[in-house]
């Protein structure tokens, strides 16, 4: 059987990911086969950068292709949270051979779409790849959290009966734990005990450290990871905050557009995906949670001292 792990993003895939390279010969005496072929350093996602190109060649595929066909484990598996787009499903469902896509499960988690947005326009901005912009970046990006167009081209490349679509919230998860859970659903459990390579911290960081890193990245020679790597293991004040992105209007706008298409995902596939889309925080904003003006001065005001703190630190590593 081949295990296709398509994500989604920011659900906890390099994790798992960061798992599964170093233990890659103890899961396979287990029976799992961790491709390698079309793979990085822990993840297939030079894969997905194929499949969603323009090009009719597909050498990746089709070294996955052969490594699968040529394993003798009872199961192989391909991980890479950017396989979860239309286009990928739809280029697998011509290319990939009929009686291996009949073997294939997919294995997706999903978020709360409003929670993925803030997610995402952090992650994007903190590196420089987008400007300080949440509202445009919410309205130009919404394709990320159109789910159901998605599942519905994996489902017409490979089966309705091959999706096994996992809610991703904590308390949602098998012992509160995404490695936990994927092993779980591989039937796998026991592999918990083996060694955890912790992935690199990857902190919520205050929307204001975030826009800050970013105009470092555009504006100087150093990268974000450095910057990250400093200030994720820094006790600062004021530099970590969840819920400062996006207003509660906006998150209502967001999921009352994607309520149809969430509902029949949950109706669809069942299990606990409903209790992951609901939203009760949406119906009135809890007192502190979209900072007000005076907050989000104090934010800035402690992102730039953080974000300068870790420039000098920098420099004099450099000196």
């Amino acid at each position: 059987m081949l295990i296709l792990h398509v994500g989604t993003q920011k659900t906890g895939s390099s994790s798992i990911q960061h798992f599964l390279r170093p233990n890659r010969d103890a899961l396979l005496g287990m029976g799992l086969d961790f491709i390698r072929a079309a793979r990085g350093w822990i993840d297939h996602n030079k894969l997905a950068h194929e499949l969603r190109g323009g090009s009719e060649d597909t050498p990746l595929l089709d070294a996955v292709v052969a490594e699968v066909q040529a394993s003798k484990a009872p199961m192989q598996l391909v991980s890479g949270e950017m396989l979860f787009h239309p286009r990928v499903a739809n280029r697998l469902a011509r290319r990939m051979p009929e009686a291996l896509r009949a073997r294939t499960r997919i294995v997706t988690y999903l978020r709360r779409p409003d929670e993925l947005m803030e997610s995402l326009y952090k992650q994007r901005v903190k590196t420089g790849a987008i400007q300080p912009k949440p509202k445009q970046y919410l309205d130009g990006a919404r394709y990320e959290c159109d789910y159901l167009a998605t599942l519905d081209a994996f489902e017409a490349a490979f089966d309705r009966g091959a999706m096994i679509v996992r809610p991703y919230r904590r308390d949602l998860l098998e012992g509160g734990d995404i490695l936990a859970d994927f092993l779980g659903v591989l039937g796998l459990p026991g592999a918990i005990d083996l060694p955890r390579e912790k992935p690199e911290d990857n902190p919520t960081f205050s929307a204001a450290v975030s826009e800050l890193m970013g105009t470092v990245v555009r504006r100087t020679p150093f990268h974000s990871a450095k910057v990250n790597e400093i200030l994720a293991v820094e006790d600062m004040p004021g530099i970590r905050r969840a819920g400062d992105v996006y207003t509660l209007q906006h998150r209502r706008a967001l999921m009352n557009e994607l309520r149809p298409g969430l509902d029949e995902i949950a109706t669809r596939y069942g299990g606990r995906l409903a209790e992951v889309f609901a939203a009760p925080d949406l119906e009135a904003e809890p007192p502190g949670s979209f900072p007000r003006p005076p907050e989000r001065v104090e934010l800035y005001r402690a992102a730039a001292n953080a974000v300068i703190s870790a420039i000098g630190k920098l420099q004099r590593e450099e000196a």
